[in-house]
């Protein structure tokens, strides 16, 4: 299946992100551009919206970011887009920040092995929860 990947320039584009976050995670989708954050929705040929992702400037870490939400409908995973929402992202975070930085629950074993196979290394930052895997990757223009 086809699928578009297209940054979120509206207030529809935003709520149609965060219904797809209620839908997946079960939870309102707070954060905003309002908040620095930048979104994409991932929509199938019929312009469904099917997935969605985020990132965002950290708070005490100018160089880096946060990829700070991405979800996918179950009917839909398994077929690369996960991979294609962390590479659209990362292309955004390209020049703009040095590091990237995510997590996961521990239980999202699917989500942490798509950001290991991009790249990304387990770190453990010192404010941390429990049952969460953290990631960071050093993006290529920082390391020239």
């Amino acid at each position: 299946m086809a699928y578009q990947i297209a940054k979120v320039r509206s207030q529809i584009g935003f709520e149609r992100a965060s219904a797809l976050n209620k839908l997946i995670f079960g939870s309102e989708f707070h954060e905003g551009p309002e908040a620095g954050n930048v979104i994409w929705l991932a929509t199938d040929i019929d312009g469904e919206a099917v997935g969605f992702a985020s990132v965002r400037p950290t708070v005490d870490h100018p160089e880096a970011a946060f990829l700070s939400r991405a979800g996918v409908l179950s009917g839909h995973r398994r077929r690369g887009l996960h991979q294609r929402l962390l590479k659209v992202r990362e292309n955004y975070c390209e020049g703009r920040f040095d590091y990237i930085w995510t997590y996961t629950a521990h239980w999202n074993l699917g989500s942490a092995n798509n950001i290991i196979r991009a790249g990304y290394l387990l770190f453990d930052p010192w404010w941390s929860i429990e049952n969460t895997f953290y990631f960071k990757k050093e993006l290529s223009w920082a390391r020239e």
